[in-house]
Parts: structure tokens; sequence; C-alpha cells
């Protein structure tokens, strides 16, 4: 059985090891704007939301949004995901945009590499942006 949920901000303390293994791996491909210590603290005040989805009884993929507040929309952002469930994890996805739209969100966009715009398409997302920059 598939299940992706909320992991609720008051049971931080009960998170699996493996969903920060998971985060570890989406920080790797940062440009080191982020440190594991800050993603946590977010996670735990609550201005960032984890998802972990399980295949069986193992935690296989996590996913770390969070909202942001524009003058005219309300979007919610998928920020960091890892793990080797994506591909199951996908077909849940729809239970974030569910609950984001109940935060009264009107967009969901997701960060990260060049190969989420194959891997989402599927589910009507396509690509909207391309990020670049350099080093100072």
């Amino acid at each position: 059985m598939n299940l992706f949920a909320q992991w609720p901000k008051e049971m931080y303390d009960k998170l699996p090891s493996v969903v920060f293994e998971h985060i570890a791996m989406a920080l790797e491909h940062g440009n080191g704007e982020r440190t594991m210590k800050e993603v946590r603290e977010d996670i735990q005040d609550g201005s960032k939301q984890v998802w972990v989805h399980s295949t069986d009884d193992v935690f296989d993929f996590t996913m770390v949004t969070q909202i942001v507040e524009h003058p005219s929309k309300k979007i919610c952002e998928v920020v960091y995901s890892g793990g080797s469930g994506m591909l199951k994890a996908l077909d849940e996805v729809k239970v974030i945009e569910e609950w984001a739209k109940l935060c009264g969100c009107t967009d969901i966009h997701a960060i990260g590499r060049k190969y989420m715009v194959k891997s989402l398409a599927p589910y009507g997302y396509t690509q909207r942006y391309v990020t670049v920059g350099r080093e100072l």
C-alpha cells in the first residue's frame, strides 16, 4: 500500500531519520543556500511542512513544502524532495495539492532539478521558469 501524508510539526521529534537523509539528498543538489539545521528549524516552527511517502512499511520518499503569500496569490512550493520512491509518490501528489487548496493556495510549483519537468508532465505540470546563477 502507498501512502503520502503530512507529518505534523508537533510530531517533529518522531520523524524517522530516513526523512532527514532524503532532505540531505535534496540539499546536496542545492547551491549551499540552506543548511540541514535551518531546514530542521523551519520544519519545527511550521514554516515548512514535511510530507512522507511510504510503500508498505518503508518510508521511501520525502517532500518539503512551504506556502508563499504574494500580494495577488498564495502559492504552495515544493522546495525539497528526495528518496527512492519518487515515481510511486507522484501518483499521490494530489494529497498535497488538495491540502494547498484548503490553505487558500491557487498555485503549486516545484523547485528542483531538470528531471522534474519530465517526471511531473503526466500530472499536468509544465516548465514555467529556468533558474540560473553564478558565484560572485
